[in-house]
């Protein structure tokens, strides 16, 4: 490696600077990085090309695939300079990994690296100084993280909207001297919002109701000329436009899939301003649960016949049906607890169940039932009082409530830290 000690000899070379934020692109601090690299560069007696420096403003040092950084490398490999001045190594990347497979492959090449901020990399101790700066870097990276995560979430639970995305329809109002970020109804999308809930409540199916906003020329939430059933069906799913938005339901996770819902409990309720009636909104969820229990592309075999109807006795959750090949090369059914998955946080232990006996137990009651009248009167007039927007009433109430206790044991940790 280059010694910035030693004498200078004219060499080409490159500068590397990076900041993180636009709040220090703001601050200029990308100016002050390359203000010390080009005095270092006439101190020494480097001779620096204007295509040669290489800025990325707002790229996290986290991440490889930065584009200055990059078009840096591909002119190393053209021999385009022989050393590269940084002003630090976490300016060049913030996990040690990255540090050593960048130097690794400019040394591999002859360019030298020289950090202003610490002694040369050919002495071993310089080495191990990168070596535990780059450590520390991916710590304080990693703690940096962490706090940004427990800030978001006391600003969530104490009602202010702190992510960028919202729901269509809505704008962000970012946080100023009179009061914390809120939502405020963007009327213009607003009023496709309403036209989707009524066309749907109207009978209309997804694929109708996109149509016929393509047909119409009206962007896509994501700004796109065409409109997906999909996304239809994510608007009338969302209970934000009867003034609940609930965040923090999904948790990032390494692997393909990438995330996995929370459990309700840990969901976090927003109150924002109304856009639909909650008549109209809890018609087109009942609509929806009807097609997607008794959809036909659902049917996919006879063999179920209480396919949708049955429950776990454990945890109360819907049961699913499945397959399985036996030994024998025949095919075996069951229903199967839908959270007895490793996908889910609190897997159900409950076993699984032989649909065709299951199945011929309830015909035969449900035959011996429909033998005897006057049960099925005592169950109709027993069943007529109740309203289902109470049922979706009460399950929201202790949704919501177990939500409050959630939020006053955070409460209480807070105050016993402090």
């Amino acid at each position: 490696m280059h010694e910035a000690g030693r004498e200078a000899i004219p060499m080409r070379a490159a500068l590397y600077a990076r900041v993180s934020s636009s709040r220090q692109e703001q601050e200029r601090t990308i100016e002050s990085q390359l203000d010390a690299l080009r005095t270092y560069a006439a101190a020494h007696g480097y001779e620096v090309a204007p295509q040669h420096v290489f800025c990325d403003d707002g790229y996290s040092g986290s991440q490889l695939d930065r584009p200055a950084l990059d078009r840096l490398r591909d002119a190393a490999q053209a021999h385009a300079f022989d050393a590269v001045l940084v002003l630090s190594p976490d300016r060049l990347a913030r996990r040690y990994a990255y540090q050593v497979l960048v130097l690794e492959e400019l040394e591999r090449l002859g360019v030298h690296v020289v950090f202003l901020e610490q002694p040369p990399l050919d002495d071993p101790n310089a080495r191990l100084l990168v070596q535990i700066q780059g450590a520390v870097a991916e710590y304080e990276r990693v703690k940096i993280a962490e706090r940004n995560r427990r800030g978001r979430l006391f600003r969530l639970r104490q009602g202010e909207v702190a992510m960028w995305q919202v729901p269509y329809g809505y704008r962000r109002v970012p946080r100023s001297a009179a009061g914390a970020a809120h939502l405020e109804v963007d009327e213009q999308k607003a009023a496709v919002v309403r036209q989707i809930f009524r066309w749907y409540s109207e009978g209309l199916t997804l694929r109708a109701v996109a149509r016929r906003l393509t047909e119409l020329g009206i962007p896509s939430p994501g700004a796109a000329p065409m409109w997906w059933a999909a996304s239809v069906r994510n608007i009338l799913q969302n209970s934000a436009y009867i003034g609940t938005w609930y965040v923090n339901r999904r948790q990032m996770q390494p692997g393909p899939n990438g995330a996995r819902m929370r459990p309700p409990e840990e969901w976090i309720a927003l109150t924002v301003p109304a856009i639909v009636d909650r008549p109209t909104f809890l018609r087109c969820q009942q609509r929806h649960t009807e097609n997607r229990r008794f959809s036909p592309r659902h049917l996919r075999s006879a063999r179920w016949l209480l396919r949708a109807l049955v429950r776990c006795a454990r945890c109360h959750h819907a049961m699913v049906c499945v397959q399985t090949p036996s030994s024998k090369g025949r095919v075996n059914y069951y229903y199967r607890c839908r959270y007895n998955t490793r996908a889910v946080y609190h897997r159900c232990t409950a076993g699984y169940v032989r649909a065709p006996e299951l199945d011929a137990l309830v015909w035969q009651e449900f035959v011996a039932t429909l033998l005897r009248p006057a049960v099925l009167v005592q169950a109709i007039q027993a069943g007529a009082g109740v309203s289902a927007d109470s049922d979706v009433l009460r399950a929201q109430q202790a949704t919501l409530t177990r939500q409050l206790d959630a939020v006053r044991r955070e409460r209480q940790r807070l105050l016993d830290a402090y």
